[in-house]
């Protein structure tokens, strides 16, 4: 951002819609307890646990959905299956850099089922979390569509 000739702030460029760019330098006018004040969602979140603060930057950065949303519904699972469940979840999915919702709740889910197994590397989102129609595909042989071509008008 430019006043004039003189470059007075740069801004990461953000994809998602609705959200909110805050720079450290936004704030150079005012007290430091005023600078540092964080929305209650994100102070909720960061309550979590020690790797919550950067599991939601990876959630923001990861453009995996709606921000806001994605928390609340860790936050839901922290309700459900408590804080130190979805700590040890979060902590496994930043070890593969894996932010969203999904994997965190596929991670607990799956430890639920057999908490004595080893974990596996968890499934990126954008893998797993395809919602469009299941189409199956029957498969042939190719002397299928050799046949196809003996009776097609011009095959020989």
């Amino acid at each position: 951002m430019y006043a004039g000739n003189k470059r007075i702030a740069v801004h990461e460029r953000c994809f998602e819609r609705g959200q909110i760019v805050i720079g450290d330098g936004h704030f150079d006018d005012r007290p430091y307890e005023e600078r540092r004040r964080k929305d209650a969602l994100q102070t909720k979140f960061e309550s979590l646990g020690p790797v919550a603060p950067g599991y939601l930057k990876g959630l923001a950065r990861s453009r995996q959905g709606n921000l806001r949303e994605q928390a609340l519904q860790i936050l839901k699972l922290a309700e459900e299956y408590g804080k130190e469940t979805v700590h040890a979840a979060m902590s496994h999915a930043d070890s593969f850099d894996c932010y969203s919702f999904s994997a965190v709740q596929r991670i607990i889910r799956t430890q639920l089922v057999n908490p004595y197994a080893l974990p596996d590397e968890p499934l990126k989102s954008h893998e797993s979390d395809y919602f469009g129609p299941t189409i199956e595909v029957e498969k042939r042989s190719i002397d299928a569509y050799i046949r196809l071509l003996e009776v097609a008008p011009g095959g020989n």
